[in-house]
């Protein structure tokens, strides 16, 4: 009789590896996805019941005409913001940055809670509503600004719908709560929450600038940058730098 063959079974990928595979999530990828898919999903809960108490509170204190009002006052200090940022960022260090960026939002929130909670004032219910676009900017670039410290630009390209999903995937979690949350808590409740979620936002900034920066080396057949972005103190910045193993980090390399 002619002997069997030894067939070894294949055993079977653990979940997160077929996972891995499905999505295309590289190698050593894995710890700064999740806490930046961590930190997009607090920054989501966060917004969503800023936005539910903003407008819930202004609608049940003003009437509808204002609106627009508020809006022109928040496309005005979107801007104002931003400029701030920007004269900021050039003299403090990316962590200092992002900490000041969140003690911001955390005190104006706080303080709009505090005022909505202790007095009869209407004008923090006003003031809520206008400052949401701002908090929708502020942790928009604070987001962004850490993706781009962690991530080449390869790796952003595959890894950043999964990031974005953390934050729809908290925002929708958030619009399903808000209600049974202001039944039983008030609305005004929401305004500590998102508080909380912000400083979890923290939390998982954190975990990304202690993770190893892996894979941030490019492959040579990229084409060449055609655009120099500008240098920040403190922020690893996408401009010409060469790393250990002598290649050029990846930002450098944007497609044309």
């Amino acid at each position: 009789m002619n002997a069997q063959p030894n067939i070894t079974p294949a055993t079977p990928k653990p979940v997160f590896t077929k996972l891995a595979a499905l999505f295309h999530i590289e190698p050593g990828e894995g710890r700064v996805l999740a806490a930046l898919f961590a930190l997009a999903g607090s920054i989501g809960f966060a917004r969503v019941l800023v936005q539910t108490a903003s407008s819930a509170i202004f609608l049940a204190t003003y009437d509808i005409a204002i609106l627009p009002w508020v809006y022109i006052g928040s496309a005005l200090a979107v801007p104002v913001m931003g400029y701030l940022y920007e004269a900021i960022e050039k003299r403090l260090s990316f962590e200092r940055l992002q900490t000041l960026n969140l003690g911001a939002q955390v005190l104006v929130i706080a303080a709009l809670w505090l005022s909505l909670t202790l007095t009869t004032s209407s004008l923090p219910a006003l003031v809520l509503l206008a400052w949401y676009e701002v908090l929708w900017s502020m942790t928009t670039i604070g987001l962004f600004s850490t993706i781009i410290r962690l991530l080449n630009l390869r790796q952003a390209k595959r890894l950043l719908g999964l990031i974005g999903a953390g934050d729809v995937i908290a925002a929708t979690l958030g619009g399903f709560l808000a209600a049974p949350w202001a039944g039983t808590f008030g609305t005004v409740s929401m305004l500590p929450g998102s508080v909380v979620a912000l400083c979890l936002r923290d939390c998982g900034r954190t975990i990304d600038l202690a993770a190893p920066r892996s894979g941030r080396t490019v492959r040579t057949d990229e084409r060449p940058c055609r655009c120099r972005a500008r240098h920040h103190r403190g922020v690893v910045a996408p401009a010409a730098r060469t790393d250990e193993d002598g290649s050029i980090d990846e930002w450098e390399r944007i497609n044309a």
